[in-house]
This record gives structure tokens, sequence and C-alpha cells, in this order.
């Protein structure tokens, strides 16, 4: 037992540490998309030049922030959750099923992942240029960014 116990104080402070992760990288992402944003609209306002590739990163960037507030939604437990059934059921029952839900979560995130790989390593093939940054001489693949 003392093992079970001392792998599950692992796991729980590597949930931790990936939560702190993912709260500090949204964090970051928030903060691009709000200045990159803000600096969009000035610089057309006062006719100042913008960066051709800006617009693109910012549309990917609402998709990932998108990814990485629902993954924390659910993790605090307020995703939307349609609970109609558990109010006809006894109390004893809920913990049970909203461990088979749990599961099934966990199932269909492992197969949106496994979808989403196969997307990603498609794209690849395709070695399509999404943007440039030229200051940088960076040239940013689509699949990169999917």
């Amino acid at each position: 037992m003392g093992a079970v116990r001392y792998l599950a104080a692992i796991l729980r402070r590597a949930d931790r540490w990936l939560e702190l992760a993912e709260e500090a990288v949204l964090v970051v992402l928030m903060a691009f998309l709000v200045f990159g944003g803000f600096w969009q609209v000035v610089a057309r306002n006062f006719k100042l030049p913008t960066a051709s590739w800006m617009e693109t990163l910012l549309r990917h960037l609402v998709m990932w922030i998108g990814l990485i507030g629902a993954s924390l939604a659910t993790r605090y437990r307020k995703h939307v959750t349609i609970e109609a059934v558990l109010i006809y059921l006894p109390k004893r029952l809920h913990r049970p099923i909203h461990a088979l839900l749990g599961l099934f979560g966990a199932g269909l995130a492992g197969l949106l992942t496994w979808a989403s790989w196969a997307f990603v390593a498609d794209e690849r093939t395709g070695g399509q240029t999404l943007f440039v940054i030229e200051a940088l001489d960076l040239h940013m693949q689509a699949w990169a960014m999917k």
C-alpha cells in the first residue's frame, strides 16, 4: 500500500505542476493576443506598418486559448455538464456515474488526440507555409500551428 500512496503523491504533484504550467501558458497567450490585437488596431488607424503574419497568428492563438481554457475548466469542474438524469437517481449513484462519465470523456479526448495527431502528420507532409516573418527569416509551417 505504501507504493500506491507514494505513486499517488507523485501524480498529485505532477498534476499540480501541469496545472500551473497551463495557467502560465494561458496568461502569456492571452497577453500576446490582447497586445497583438491592440497593436493591429492602432497601427491600422494611424497608418503604421503592421506585421502581415499577425492576423494569422492571432486567429491560431484564439484556438489554443480555447483549448487550454477548456482543459482548465474541466479540471476545476466549471465546464458545461448535463445532469438531467442525476436529479432522478439516488445520491449514492452520483459518484459512480461521475466516474463513468469521466472515463467516457477521457476516452473521447484520447480519440480526438489521435485524430488530431493524424491530421497534423498529414499537414506536415504537405509542407504548406502559413506565414513568414522576414526579420527573423522564420517560415512558420501550417502544421506547427494546428
